[in-house]
């Protein structure tokens, strides 16, 4: 269980401080940070992984603490780290039924998301429960199956249930986040409730917030699967344009990885599977075509 301590001050933003027990609210300082003009790239900032993995958190990302530090949180980053991949928390909106009790000892369920081969979609994995007694284990186990099998029944079937958008509203961590991460879920949950996509066909939300990403000047900072496209410097106008050309590029067969051709090309930031050198040459050289034939390197 993720702990919070309430006494303590943090720092929020660049040059404000507010205490996390008092009534200060974060927005005005969000609002005077200036944002990154939207005419520079972000590309390349991104940090080359394979996988990244969710942990379904019980509590909303109000009640983060600045980092996570949990034994279990620790020991799945020290195991997904020599593998290159990523760890993070994701809140869906309400808190997760295990499917098994771990009495009071930190369990939670999760997703995984696994580049798996170059010119094909990231794979995703839900995982009923992983705990301190057996994350090594679940964490080796489920790369495995991704890898060894396409066809077992906890895979989904990306090419319908997607695509999913998580959001950095790390607010404990960089008020921006918080924010500007937070009125961006919030409009875009709206979005796809107006178009009746807000769940898979599985009843799974298509909307995280998840913990910090790295960026803070970017924020509000957006992850969308199954491609492992990353985005900073959003705007709410920019969440139509992104709906649709990642709803439609899931309907195309094979799935098509186009993005320099799509919408907010300066504010995309990088992609799972690629390092930060071929992310800024996939931008500054617009090699990437719609089968995405762009170079990848070691995903295997």
């Amino acid at each position: 269980m993720l702990k919070l301590n309430r006494s303590s001050p943090i720092r929020v933003c660049r040059g404000y401080s507010v205490r996390r027990n008092s009534s200060t609210s974060p927005q005005q300082p969000a609002a005077l940070l200036p944002r990154p003009p939207r005419s520079e790239s972000l590309a390349g900032s991104v940090q080359y992984h394979t996988m990244y993995l969710l942990l379904h958190s019980r509590e909303a990302p109000e009640a983060w603490p600045p980092t996570f530090t949990s034994p279990l949180y620790t020991s799945i980053q020290r195991t997904l780290e020599e593998r290159n991949g990523l760890v993070n928390f994701c809140w869906l909106g309400s808190p997760p039924q295990l499917s098994c009790s771990e009495g009071t000892g930190e369990a939670y369920s999760a997703t995984l998301w696994r580049k798996m081969h170059t010119h094909e979609l990231p794979r995703r994995l839900d995982i009923p429960i992983i705990s301190s007694s057996n994350a090594e284990l679940v964490v080796r186990q489920s790369i495995s199956q991704l890898l060894d099998s396409y066809s077992a029944s906890e895979i989904v079937d990306d090419m319908h249930a997607g695509p999913y958008f998580y959001i950095c509203c790390h607010g404990q961590r960089d008020c921006r986040c918080g924010v500007r991460g937070g009125e961006l879920a919030a409009e875009l949950t709206a979005l796809l409730r107006e178009r009746g996509i807000l769940f898979d066909h599985n009843g799974k939300p298509r909307v995280g917030r998840i913990g910090h990403v790295g960026g803070h000047k970017n924020a509000p900072n957006l992850l969308i699967f199954p491609h492992g496209d990353w985005y900073g410097n959003l705007e709410s106008g920019d969440l139509p344009r992104l709906i649709d050309h990642y709803s439609a590029s899931l309907k195309e067969t094979p799935a098509s990885f186009s993005l320099l051709n799509g919408p907010n090309r300066f504010q995309w930031r990088g992609r799972m599977g690629m390092t930060k050198d071929e992310q800024m040459r996939a931008f500054h050289t617009h090699e990437w075509g719609a089968t995405d034939t762009f170079g990848y390197s070691g995903l295997l």
